[in-house]
C-alpha cells in the first residue's frame, strides 16, 4: 500500500493483494489496467 498511488500514477499496473479480506481487496484491485494502455500521453505548453 505504500506505493499504491505512485503505481497508478505510473500507469498499467496490476495489484494483488492476497492477504487483504475479500471486500477490501475486491475494492483495491479494481485499480488495476485491465488493458494495455500506452504511456506516452503528451502535454503541449505553448
Amino acid at each position: 500500500m505504500r506505493y499504491f498511488w505512485a503505481d497508478i500514477a505510473n500507469g498499467d499496473t496490476q495489484f494483488s493483494f492476497e492477504v487483504f479480506p475479500p471486500p477490501v481487496r475486491r475494492y483495491f484491485e479494481e485499480f488495476s489496467a485491465t488493458e494495455q494502455i500506452d504511456n506516452f500521453a503528451q502535454l503541449i505548453l505553448s
